[in-house]
């Protein structure tokens, strides 16, 4: 009976310990001094609203979020692309990340903890996730890892209370 439980507690360990798609990219380092991001069209108090986002082959958009995450414990983003209508067009075929930046105490560049991929998005068409806060002030990198552009239609934030 020990080995059973030996052999389903090895096996579920080896569950939880898996490499993303995102961990299987090649490692770079960018320093982003200007957003190259129009602000909000549609801010209330929660959250933001960002639309048409073009984001050209092997680059990066980054938007910078005008909230407070002072009082926040996570923030959530969603993403919604009106001309990915096929496995093929999908976010994750087009090699979109989501990059959260914080700006910390005692620096002057952003700083990255986490990611997240859009091959995990449940549709082809609109995902998101949500990122711990590491700082008063948010900056969302999208990247395109792909070959071609992609064109967002809204990205969403939403800062989540504590």
């Amino acid at each position: 009976m020990k080995i059973a439980r030996f052999a389903f507690a090895t096996l579920l360990a080896a569950c939880f310990v898996c490499v993303s798609p995102a961990e299987n990219r090649k490692a770079t380092s960018v320093v982003i001094k200007d957003s190259d991001a129009s602000a909000p069209t549609a801010p209330s108090g929660n959250s933001e609203v960002f639309q048409n986002i073009v984001i050209q082959a092997g680059t990066t958009y980054s938007i910078d979020s005008q909230m407070d995450y002072s009082s926040a414990s996570t923030v959530a983003v969603g993403v919604q692309c009106s001309v990915c209508t096929t496995v093929d067009s999908s976010l994750g075929a087009s090699g979109l990340i989501l990059i959260p930046r914080w700006l910390v105490a005692n620096t002057d560049i952003f700083t990255v903890a986490e990611n997240k991929a859009a091959t995990t998005f449940p549709y082809w068409d609109a995902g998101g996730a949500v990122f711990d806060v590491y700082g008063p002030q948010f900056r969302l990198t999208l990247q395109n890892t792909g070959s071609a552009a992609i064109k967002i239609q809204q990205v969403t934030i939403f800062r989540r209370g504590q």
